[in-house]
């Protein structure tokens, strides 16, 4: 409890991940990748990460973690023969945290039975129930694809793409110019993150956007109206290109986005 907290502090050490995506990429190598740098990352997991905050050169400041803003927590249950540490009484794990550390944090529980649980907590004065409810969607569409279509481009449209367009209920506006579309792009890019958006033709992650990024531009879009999904961005990274991806008639984007 809050008693102990002076007393214990953080007594796990955080391990930084970094990975790049590519439209072109395909799940199982997306998959490989990541698994070679978690790997790598826990092999020096001894490592204090404020030496590695040192090392780095990484700017302090203090409303953020200076290396990253999103935290994923995989844990394995091990039972209750476990929970006797020399007279300490230990209680289970809840997954619904009441205080946060980063601005988005994922939880995943492996259960003795078999069953995986998640939960995603975040900071309420940076991010709204509404984007994490949209988030939740993503994920689980994207587990899904993981699990399926392993060998499908990660730009590669799919029926889930329909489908997270569908949910959003947004449809694509019709006879409007790619440079009025990509304008107002740009300005919900601006909106959205406080600060100038790329160039229209400039590619989104090359001008330092990531994934996470990605679901927040979408989820603002489609609250806008527009019928945009991560596949898109994913697949055509510039507002520009976006913005024809809009622009194109109703039935022509049908067909794209059911494609394969």
């Amino acid at each position: 409890g809050d008693a102990a907290r002076d007393a214990l502090g953080l007594f796990i050490n955080a391990v930084v991940v970094r990975t790049r995506l590519d439209a072109a990429d395909r799940r199982a190598d997306v998959l490989a990748r990541v698994r070679d740098a978690a790997l790598a990352a826990y092999a020096h997991a001894d490592v204090p990460f404020a030496d590695v905050v040192a090392a780095l050169g990484a700017p302090r400041a203090a409303a953020a973690n200076p290396l990253f803003q999103v935290m994923f927590n995989y844990l394995r249950s091990t039972g209750a023969a476990a929970r006797d540490w020399a007279g300490l009484s230990l209680s289970g794990f809840d997954v619904v945290r009441h205080r946060v550390v980063f601005t988005l944090e994922l939880d995943v529980v492996e259960h003795p039975d078999g069953r995986v649980s998640a939960a995603f907590s975040y900071a309420n004065e940076l991010l709204d129930g509404r984007f994490v409810d949209a988030l939740v969607d993503t994920y689980r569409d994207e587990v899904e694809r993981f699990a399926v279509a392993g060998g499908m481009a990660l730009g590669d449209p799919d029926s889930l793409s329909a489908t997270e367009a569908a949910r959003a209920g947004a449809h694509a506006p019709a006879q409007v110019s790619v440079s009025r579309t990509a304008a107002t792009l740009a300005a919900l890019w601006s909106d959205t993150f406080g600060s100038a958006a790329p160039a229209a033709d400039a590619d989104l992650f090359e001008a330092g956007a990531t994934s996470f990024d990605v679901v927040r531009f979408v989820d603002a879009a489609c609250r806008a109206g527009h019928a945009l999904t991560v596949a898109d961005v994913f697949a055509a990274p510039t507002l520009a290109a976006l913005g024809a991806r809009l622009d194109a008639p109703a039935d022509a984007g049908t067909e794209v986005r059911h494609a394969g």
